[in-house]
């Protein structure tokens, strides 16, 4: 069975331009977003593939980081079932770290915590 081709193989981003992988979220509970989708998307993926001209030390992002982006950036298309954002490197507003890389990257290690703050075992 042959498999198919992986997106960054099909679409490669030319110049200063990336692609990210949409990430979408479904809408927990009833909360009421004014102006925003009702759908419950976000300006937020993962890159999956970057250009040649993008030089991490000017944008500060590469492959593999979940950002958030413009909602207006570049254009977005499906592939394979999947919402894919082509947009410039600068559309990227900002990296989303999450506590566990955070604390992994400034040498905090801290215990499993349930929704009150008590620790507990593993």
């Amino acid at each position: 069975m042959e498999s198919r081709p992986r997106i960054e193989d099909i679409f490669v981003p030319k110049g200063t331009r990336i692609l990210v992988k949409q990430t979408i979220t479904e809408r927990i509970g009833v909360i009421f977003l004014p102006q925003k989708g009702q759908m419950g998307e976000k300006e937020e993926g993962t890159i999956v593939a970057v250009g040649k001209d993008v030089d991490e030390n000017v944008y500060g992002i590469k492959k593999g980081m979940y950002v958030l982006y413009g909602k207006y950036a570049g254009v977005t298309f499906n592939y394979e079932r999947e919402k894919f954002q082509l947009m410039d490197a600068s559309d990227v507003l900002a990296e989303i770290i999450d506590d566990a890389t955070w604390n992994e990257s400034h040498g905090i290690k801290r215990e499993p915590m349930d929704m009150i703050g008590r620790t507990y075992e593993k």
